[in-house]
């Protein structure tokens, strides 16, 4: 895989989405990844 440039870094925290489905079974970890901007907005 290429290797891409940004200019468009900056720091952020990175929540790790883990859940219990409602039907049952087991526990999802890890099941998406999300930053601070993805959270905030309405």
């Amino acid at each position: 895989m290429p290797r891409v440039k940004s200019n468009r870094l900056k720091k952020t925290t990175v929540y790790m989405i883990d859940y219990q489905p409602i039907t049952g079974g087991k526990e999802v970890k890890n099941h998406k990844w999300v930053v601070d901007d993805e959270l905030s907005k309405p």
